[in-house]
């Protein structure tokens, strides 16, 4: 088995890992999109969002919500903001680089479509979605 380099690993981010500063505690690249980045409004989150801008610890990927097919029921699809296509969209686009994604989200159907895709996700703040 082979061994995971600190660039074979792609952090992704939803708002909430944002909101809850873990971009100034986790030392690898983070990618998010832009959606996310309009979504952390309040002082607080925003100053230390730009922290990380200016340190180069996060990068903007602009991707389509429809660049990779997302195949998932109708009924888990519906509960899907825009912003959460483009979140699994990076995430497909960075697996398809040879990269292993993990995302970073509280948001549970977020988290269920991850799982049905194969995608490798950690709660935030929450416990998240429990095993079938």
């Amino acid at each position: 088995m082979r061994e995971s380099s600190e660039e074979d690993v792609a952090i992704v981010f939803d708002t909430a890992a944002f909101l809850a500063g873990l971009h100034l505690l986790i030392k690898e690249k983070i990618f998010t999109v832009e959606e996310v980045i309009r979504e952390v409004k309040d002082s607080y989150s925003s100053t230390r969002l730009i922290y990380g801008l200016e340190a180069d610890r996060v990068e903007i990927i602009d991707v389509e919500k429809n660049a990779f097919p997302i195949t998932l029921p109708d009924r888990l699809k519906e509960k899907l903001s825009e912003t959460d296509l483009k979140v699994i969209s990076l995430a497909l686009l960075l697996r398809s680089e040879g990269k292993d994604v993990l995302v970073f989200t509280d948001d549970y159907a977020l988290q269920q479509s991850l799982r049905m895709l194969g995608i490798n996700f950690k709660p935030v703040r929450h416990r998240g979605i429990k095993e079938k």
